[in-house]
């Protein structure tokens, strides 16, 4: 009996102290009352970072040009010794080779041409006759740029351009100069014998070298 007795009392005891609010600290915490301001928690600021762009500039390697050095053709081919002296062409026999050098012993010019072994005879001539167009007298073999300076058996010897057949077409090719090749004359490319016919005058010494 005297436990029943004390929890009724103890009941009593909750619901007057429920009465005076003791609850309450319990309970959620009051909205604040209408027009009261309100603090605004500010927002996380956000800081954004442009992203970094770094242009290099392309590299340029420039490589150097290589230098060529063109050795000049009279260096490469020197005028045979005992060639004469003043305005000449020399005419090597055995070299298959022709200079034309000036008075003042500058080499103009020097080139391959094709001839025949042993002719003329090693010697001192003078160009004696010109021709634009000569016949061979057979065949219908033309040469251009005649430039006659010694005496066959029975024809004239001279430079002149690579015979043409009936038809106009050369009897050799340029690239087989430098080798023997004629019945006599000395056979040179075109354009060097139309050189040669302008730059030899009637008298021109011409030097034949074995």
């Amino acid at each position: 009996m005297r436990v029943t007795h004390m929890r009724v009392q103890l009941a009593i005891l909750l619901i007057a102290l429920a009465a005076c609010g003791v609850g309450q600290a319990f309970a959620a915490a009051p909205e604040p009352p209408a027009g009261a301001p309100v603090t605004a928690v500010p927002a996380a600021t956000t800081t954004t970072v442009p992203p970094t762009t770094t242009t290099l500039p392309p590299t340029t390697t420039t490589i150097p040009a290589t230098t060529t050095t063109s050795v000049p053709v009279a260096e490469e081919h020197p005028v045979p010794p005992g060639s004469g002296l003043g305005r000449r062409i020399v005419y090597s026999n055995s070299g298959q080779r022709v200079w034309l050098i000036d008075a003042d012993g500058t080499v103009v010019d020097t080139y391959p041409v094709s001839g025949r072994k042993g002719v003329p005879s090693p010697g001192t001539y003078e160009v004696f006759s010109k021709s634009e167009t000569a016949h061979a007298g057979h065949d219908g073999i033309t040469m251009a740029h005649m430039v006659r300076f010694a005496r066959g058996r029975s024809l004239a010897i001279g430079f002149h351009a690579i015979p043409r057949d009936a038809n106009g077409r050369p009897l050799q090719s340029e690239d087989d100069l430098g080798e023997y090749r004629s019945a006599g004359c000395v056979r040179q490319a075109d354009h060097h014998a139309a050189f040669l016919y302008e730059w030899a005058d009637i008298g021109t010494t011409v030097v034949v070298l074995p």
